[in-house]
């Protein structure tokens, strides 16, 4: 397992290091912008998770991973495990790349507290209602892309890289972009009553319990995608 979580880290290194200084610099400007903690969160969570792993088995048709793996003193169960474990070690590379970019904002926030609107509204970003709402945001927002990410995964190791699945990746982000969109274009009434909502939420009891939920559930998601995964490669014929 941990040969096979070796050999998807040299897989995708390239491109995470292509990917962080492209993120934190989306989550900058999204912080400038939108003045918004969990936008900032939910940006960093997305670049750095689901733009890599939903794309994991391309790089394993394009790169030859998949053939190579073979030849080695690897189990089928084996490289499943490594590969979930790489799809673990994304999700911690992505808290820690919206840790450093929720760093970076309050960063610009202190040097230059007027930069992207009045000081007021960057003081507002910082507040304890908007922490636990980058909390509660990114947590929830974590477990939408485990769905995501999980589903290509079943899907490459059934299917393998064909043209449907090698273009679902790039619905996934496409639909992610279009609910953004429309979620910014509704009516103030509508994001108000939301807002009230999420207030609702935000106490400490029932944000601890939501937070709960969406970890609980996306572990669970986690280990069902991959003993389903494992079902489906250890039959595969290949």
């Amino acid at each position: 397992m941990i040969r096979a979580w070796h050999l998807d880290l040299m897989m995708i290194r390239q491109r995470m290091l292509l990917n962080l200084p492209i993120s934190l610099v989306l989550c900058l400007w999204l912080g400038l912008q939108t003045q918004s903690l969990a936008t900032v969160v939910a940006a960093a969570l997305f670049m750095t998770y689901p733009m890599v792993g939903m794309q994991l088995g391309q790089y394993d048709e394009l790169k030859g991973w998949k053939s190579y793996r073979m030849t080695l003193p690897l189990s089928r169960r084996d490289i499943v495990a490594g590969r979930y474990l790489t799809l673990l070690t994304l999700v911690i590379a992505s808290l820690l790349t919206a840790a450093v970019a929720v760093g970076l904002n309050i960063g610009i926030a202190a040097v230059a507290p007027g930069l992207g609107g009045p000081a007021g509204m960057m003081a507002a970003m910082f507040s304890a209602d908007a922490v636990h709402a980058a909390l509660l945001v990114g947590l929830a927002f974590l477990l939408v892309c485990t769905v995501m990410v999980c589903a290509m995964t079943i899907l490459f190791y059934r299917f393998g890289a064909t043209t449907a699945t090698t273009m679902l990746p790039m619905l996934g982000v496409f639909a992610v972009l279009m609910v953004a969109l429309f979620v910014g274009s509704l009516d103030e009434s509508v994001v108000a009553a939301w807002s009230d909502g999420l207030l609702w939420l935000l106490s400490p009891e029932r944000l601890v319990l939501c937070c709960g939920i969406c970890a609980v559930l996306t572990v669970a998601i986690m280990a069902a995608s991959a003993a389903i995964c494992m079902r489906i490669y250890t039959r595969t014929e290949l």
